[in-house]
């Protein structure tokens, strides 16, 4: 499952963590045009929703969901 997410719900650690190495990434490949860039993230599902899924698709139902983050750099 994908998600479209803001970069304010992956909180300000994690989003300030994604965008410096963005940054470093396209310093190392002598980019320095302004861009926005999507960054994948994973994401836990919440265990709730695992619950009410039912025993019967349990195994279904992903850990994780992946979140894709657009940042501008």
């Amino acid at each position: 499952m994908t998600s479209i997410a803001s970069i304010t719900q992956v909180g300000i650690l994690r989003a300030s963590a994604l965008q410096q190495s963005v940054r470093n990434d396209l310093a190392r490949r002598h980019d320095d045009e302004t861009r926005t860039v999507t960054v994948e993230t994973a994401r836990p599902v919440d265990p709730a929703t695992r619950i009410r899924a039912g025993s019967d698709v349990l195994r279904s139902v992903p850990l994780t969901e992946r979140r894709l983050i657009d940042i501008k750099v």
